[in-house]
C-alpha cells in the first residue's frame, strides 16, 4: 500500500513538474540570427524572420520562418511551418501538427513522423528570401509577368498615366499609399460587428485593395521598364520592368525591403491619379474652388 502511494505521489510530482516546465517555457522570436535550440533545451514558440531554425530539443508549440529553412532533429508539438525555404526532419524527427514548405522542399529522415498534413508549395517565392530554389524563381517571374501584363492591356493609357505620376510626385503616392492602408484596415477592423454579413463587407474591400494595389505594382514596374528600354516600344518597357523588379526581389532581405518600401506608392498612386485620369488628379481635386456665387442684383 505504501509502495502504490509512494508510486502515485511521484507521477504526481512528475506530472506537475512537467506542466509546470510548459508553462514555463518561454518564446523565441530572432530577425536575421539562426535560433537554435539545443538538445535537453525546452522553449514554447520560435519565430525566425530571414534566418532559420534547428530544433535538436523540443518546442512545445509552432516553428514558423519567414525566409529560411526549419530543420528538426527533435520535437515540435505543434507546426512547422516554411514560408520561402524548406523543412527538414532528421531521423527520428517528430512534428505533431502541420507541416508547410511554402517556396522549398521537404525533406524527411528515416523514421521521422508528421501528425498533421504534409503542404509543399515550391512555385512560391518570398522576396528576399535566403535560399533560391528554381521552382519559386520560375513561379515569381511568371506571376510578375502576367500580372502586369494583365493590367498592361487591361487599362493601357491609365497605367501609362499612373507611371508618370509615379514618377514625378514618389512621395506624395507614399502618403497616399499609407493613408489608404489605414482606410482598408479599419475598415476591416469592424467587421466583427456585421455579423453573418461579415463575409459580404470583408471581400469587396480585399479585393477592391488587392486590385489598386495589382495595378499600382504594374506601373512602377513600367516605369521603371520605360527607363531602360523606352525606344523598344511599350511592351518592351512592361516585360523588361516586370523583369528587373524580380531580379531585385531576389536578393536576399534587400528584396523582401525593396518590396515593403514600394508597396506604399504601389497602392497609394491609383487614388493619386484617379486610377489613371492625370497625374496629379487628386491635388487638384482637393484644391478645387466652389463655383463662385452670382452678384447680387
Amino acid at each position: 500500500m505504501k509502495s502504490l502511494a509512494l508510486c502515485v505521489f511521484v507521477s504526481l510530482l512528475v506530472s506537475t513538474s512537467a506542466k509546470l516546465r510548459a508553462q514555463q517555457a518561454e518564446d523565441r522570436v530572432q530577425f536575421g540570427r539562426d535560433l537554435q535550440v539545443e538538445r535537453g533545451q525546452i522553449l514554447g514558440d520560435a519565430v525566425c524572420f530571414f534566418c532559420s531554425i534547428r530544433v535538436r530539443g523540443t518546442l512545445t508549440g509552432d516553428a514558423v520562418a519567414f525566409g529560411d529553412d526549419i530543420e528538426v532533429e527533435g520535437v515540435v508539438a505543434g507546426d512547422a511551418i516554411a514560408v520561402g525555404g524548406a523543412v527538414k526532419l532528421g531521423p527520428g524527427a517528430k512534428v505533431g501538427g502541420e507541416l508547410v514548405a511554402a517556396g522549398g522542399p521537404v525533406e524527411k529522415g528515416p523514421l521521422s513522423a508528421v501528425g498533421g498534413e504534409v503542404t509543399v508549395a515550391r512555385w512560391f517565392y518570398l522576396p528576399g528570401q535566403w535560399k533560391v530554389f528554381t521552382p519559386g524563381v520560375l513561379g515569381l517571374l511568371v506571376f510578375n509577368l502576367a500580372l502586369v501584363s494583365i493590367c498592361y492591356s487591361i487599362a493601357r493609357r491609365r497605367l501609362e498615366v499612373m507611371a508618370e505620376s509615379v514618377r514625378e510626385r514618389a512621395w506624395f503616392a507614399t502618403l497616399a499609399g499609407f493613408t489608404l492602408v489605414v482606410i482598408f484596415y479599419l475598415l476591416l477592423a469592424f467587421t466583427p460587428s456585421f455579423g453573418r454579413f461579415t463575409g459580404v463587407w470583408v471581400w469587396p474591400v480585399l479585393v477592391t485593395f488587392l486590385v489598386t494595389f495589382a495595378f499600382g505594382y504594374s506601373s512602377i514596374c513600367f516605369a521603371i521598364g520605360r527607363r531602360i528600354a523606352s525606344r523598344k516600344g511599350p511592351w518592351a518597357a512592361v516585360l523588361s520592368g516586370a523583369g528587373l523588379v524580380t531580379a531585385a526581389e531576389l536578393i536576399p532581405i534587400a528584396g523582401f525591403i525593396a518590396l515593403s518600401i514600394s508597396a506604399l506608392p504601389a497602392t497609394g498612386v491609383a487614388p493619386l491619379s484617379g486610377f489613371g485620369k492625370a497625374t496629379d488628379w487628386l491635388p487638384k481635386l482637393f484644391s478645387r474652388q466652389p463655383p463662385a456665387s452670382p452678384p447680387a442684383a
